[in-house]
């Protein structure tokens, strides 16, 4: 036989365990324990043709310079001034990078190319430097139209909330998105093979 004796609950004991005030959450738990994503990788690229997008308005999220894309993969070095006039003109193009957030929460940055010293540029990057000044702050999709030879913009048919600004300055989005690919030694591998000198 268990003699053992269950002492009876305490009733201060049992009014604590009925009060749920003592369960409730603070309105402030929420905020207090969310943290941001750490991000550490920010893609330069146009972005697909069914993502929806939102270009961030304001000069403070467009960074000018001057970068190499490799052909075979599509990789883009960031090229410090002195650099770039070690290679051969035609690999190097200015761009504006622009700051852009996809309807996931992705930050990235689009690449809209500048013309030329000598002016030329063509209709795919002039209607892209186009709708980047004229589409900032509203959701849009971006088309090639290969019958027009440019890029057109599709506008959201919905009303979207504008998503938060990035959570850092363009300065550091840059150099995250082009953390191991900044370029400002002549003597940089990538720019030696440019160059013929290495295999």
């Amino acid at each position: 036989m268990n003699d053992t004796v269950i002492p009876p609950t305490r009733p201060e004991a049992a009014s604590k365990a009925d009060d749920l005030a003592a369960f409730r959450l603070d309105q402030s738990y929420a905020t207090a324990t969310r943290s941001r994503p750490l991000l550490t990788t920010i893609p330069v690229r146009k972005p697909g043709k069914t993502a929806w997008i939102f270009i961030h308005p304001g000069d403070q999220w467009r960074f000018s310079a001057l970068v190499y894309e490799r052909e075979v993969d599509r990789t883009m070095y960031l090229l410090s001034a002195d650099a770039a006039q070690s290679i051969d003109g035609e690999l190097v193009r200015a761009v504006n990078l622009i700051a852009y957030s996809d309807s996931d929460g992705n930050l990235a940055l689009l690449p809209v190319p500048m013309p030329r010293e000598d002016g030329s540029t063509c209709d795919w990057h002039e209607s892209m430097r186009d709708f980047a000044a004229n589409y900032a702050g509203q959701w849009l999709q971006i088309r090639s139209r290969r019958s027009l030879g440019a890029y057109v913009a599709i506008p959201s048919p919905v009303d979207r909330p504008a998503p938060s600004d990035p959570p850092m300055a363009i300065n550091e989005i840059v150099k995250i998105a082009f953390k191991d690919r900044r370029i400002s030694d002549r003597n940089h591998i990538v720019l030696r093979q440019l160059r013929g000198e290495v295999a």
